[in-house]
């Protein structure tokens, strides 16, 4: 650990480090991808298992839904409609849950044009629950599941908060796995893309990489722009687009340039 600790600090400056880990170095740098993902993953995964803000913002939400009772396939409130539930999300206008069970539009492009105005991100109505997407608002509707035919339904307060429990006990763990495997996964790919780099630029030098030589520079290289943006999110600042792949491409070459200088230096010595 000591050891990988101090070739983390190498890889912001040391020309040896990157000379080593061309030259003689193994493997396709597994470490630093894994470091990678777990840098990306901390805070996200940190701010799920540990921190109650969310939890109690979701729970306050699910405190204001209204009791629900579905018969023959209509849903009913009982509260006065339109109720709105506004989502305490960090914008302008924050996104609403409605039930409208008077809601009577019956054109899909008018209620999705609606929606976007007002901001609703679900609409329940008396026949359908419309869930408003990026470029789309998805319908479903009632009577289409045999379900709720010829049954009556009730949803009260305690039912809304049994269920946001056992999302919550089920969910967070599911969630957490997800980010796990998804941060992984798309550092891994990342990596392969910053490989093909390195194997162009190989073209430039007399030193000619294999696949796993370029990985293992390209997991490597980027280990000083993760910190580096870490600390810029720690300042809230952002620097120009495109800055993080020229700093890893910058890197990359640095690498090389070192290896190059090394391999050439051997040969003169022998």
């Amino acid at each position: 650990m000591k050891k990988f600790t101090k070739n983390v600090i190498e890889t912001f400056y040391s020309k040896s480090f990157y000379a080593n880990l061309i030259l003689r170095g193994k493997g396709i740098g597994g470490a630093y991808i894994l470091l990678k993902a777990f840098l990306a993953m901390c805070v996200p995964v940190f701010l799920i298992l540990f921190s109650s803000g969310w939890r109690q913002t979701v729970e306050s939400v699910v405190a204001q839904f209204p009791e629900v009772r579905i018969e023959a396939s209509k849903l009913s409130i009982d509260r006065p409609s339109p109720y709105v539930i506004d989502l305490p999300i960090d914008k302008k206008e924050a996104p609403k849950i409605v039930f409208d069970t008077g809601y009577q539009e019956a054109d899909a492009g008018k209620v999705d044009i609606e929606m976007a105005t007002k901001k609703i991100l679900v609409l329940v109505t008396s026949n359908y629950v419309a869930f408003k997407k990026k470029n789309q608002v998805d319908f479903y509707y009632f009577n289409n599941y045999d379900e709720l035919k010829g049954r009556s339904y009730f949803i009260d307060q305690d039912r809304w908060m049994a269920f946001h429990h056992t999302v919550l006990r089920y969910g967070v763990p599911l969630v957490v796995v997800a980010i796990v495997l998804v941060s992984f996964g798309s550092e891994f790919v990342g990596t392969a893309i910053f490989s093909m780099l390195a194997l162009l630029f190989s073209a430039f030098f007399s030193i000619k990489l294999d696949f796993s030589t370029a990985m293992r520079l390209a997991a490597a290289s980027a280990i000083p722009g993760v910190f580096i943006e870490m600390a810029f999110g720690a300042f809230k600042a952002h620097p120009f687009l495109g800055f993080f792949f020229l700093l890893h491409a910058l890197f990359i070459i640095y690498g090389m340039v070192s290896a190059q200088k090394e391999a050439d230096s051997g040969e003169c010595a022998a």
